[in-house]
């Protein structure tokens, strides 16, 4: 379908169905299953012109389903080190015992707990904390979290020429490409990682 055909297209929609196309897009198209830049660009000039709320929303509900699958959620610093309880097998004295000799500073750290297994091939995986030095500073080849329309994502950076790209590290999970429309910040560097300790499994 040519451009001035899909644009035509596009002009017919209601803004539900507007809403819908663009949310389908963003979906396939910033997580690599589409190419199409294009199209998306018809889409989102369409909204603008009638509405940018519906842009909008679209591209909060294609988020919020993939963060429900590849996110991480932040963690009061304080609360989590000091809770008397264990999580798992693993001793959260032990963690605070590990952070402080760090020697970094308290108010420049946070944690994250991992929802997902998007970076499971470097060993962090589902339930796992992570250590986040709070900067915005980056290399490539960095583990970062990124805040993207408001959900948390931890993957690795990677910017190839002018664009940037938040790479997966699980062949299922589509990298992120970052489009100069999505609200997106670097929060941190990831610079340790608590592993989930798994109950044994019982004999009886």
């Amino acid at each position: 379908m040519n451009k001035k055909v899909y644009e035509a297209k596009v002009a017919n929609y209601s803004d539900y169905s507007l809403y819908k196309e663009i949310k389908q897009y963003l979906k396939e198209e910033h997580y690599g299953l589409k190419h199409n830049s294009s199209k998306l660009d018809i889409l989102y000039e369409e909204s603008k012109n009638r509405n940018d709320d519906i842009y909008s929303e679209a591209t909060n509900d294609a988020l919020s389903e993939y963060h429900k699958r590849t996110s991480v959620k932040y963690q009061d610093f304080d609360n989590k080190l000091n809770e008397k309880k264990h999580d798992g097998d693993v001793d959260l004295l032990e963690h605070r015992r590990i952070i402080e000799g760090l020697g970094i500073p308290k108010d420049e750290l946070f944690l994250c707990s991992v929802n997902g297994n998007s970076m499971q091939n470097i060993n962090i995986d589902d339930g796992d904390t992570l250590i986040v030095h709070k900067s915005k500073e980056r290399n490539n080849g960095d583990i970062i979290i990124a805040d993207i329309e408001g959900a948390l994502f931890v993957k690795r950076y990677k910017k190839i020429e002018d664009e940037i790209w938040l790479i997966s590290e699980n062949v299922s999970i589509n990298d992120i490409l970052i489009k100069d429309n999505m609200n997106f910040q670097i929060i941190g560097k990831v610079i340790g990682v608590f592993k989930r300790i798994m109950p044994m499994a019982s004999s009886e």
